[in-house]
């Protein structure tokens, strides 16, 4: 078991809540599989799905370690960034609720234990590096359908006889 640390800063909480039109084994999936998470993020990720397995994400920016996992429903985790404000050692505590809702499912974040400082920055990073690309990779994609439009064609006419002049009149027109 790992120790807890005493810092002297000031900590804060972080809550976010954001709705997946996915299933939540698909959310649950994305966010403790390597290759999921990698897919993703757009970045490195090794995720070991097990209580107490460590994880690291963006090249050891993001590290710490599963407390809790309850499959499709519960992740509970050690959680650290390397940030300059971020005290060395210090760890936050970081909670993803999943539950089936009527319009996808619903995804509860409480990370507690955050460095004051940090948080503008931890709260952007959860709605622009997960948040919207989970819904970019999970959400079924609109169906485009393009039409022409299309021209009415007009109706073919019979061609009309030419009117022809009777030679005698014809000729006579040229004579004078």
């Amino acid at each position: 078991m790992r120790e807890a640390r005493t810092i002297n800063t000031p900590l804060a909480t972080l809550k976010q809540k954001v709705t997946i039109k996915a299933a939540p084994a698909d959310v649950y999936r994305t966010l403790m599989d390597s290759k999921e998470h990698a897919k993703m993020i757009s970045a490195s990720a090794q995720i070991s799905p097990t209580v107490g397995g460590e994880f690291r994400m963006w090249d050891g920016a993001i590290s710490g370690f599963n407390v809790k996992l309850v499959e499709n429903k519960k992740i509970v985790q050690s959680w650290r960034c390397e940030m300059a404000a971020w005290p060395r050692g210090h760890h936050s505590e970081l909670t993803f609720e999943i539950a089936k809702g009527p319009k996808g499912t619903n995804i509860s974040l409480l990370q507690t234990g955050i460095p004051k400082a940090c948080l503008p920055e931890i709260n952007e990073g959860w709605r622009d590096n997960y948040w919207t690309p989970m819904k970019r990779m999970l959400e079924p994609k609109p169906i485009i359908i393009r039409t022409r439009k299309v021209r009415s064609v007009p109706k073919v006419r019979k061609p009309m006889a030419k009117k022809t002049k009777p030679k005698a009149k014809a000729k006579a027109r040229r004579a004078k």
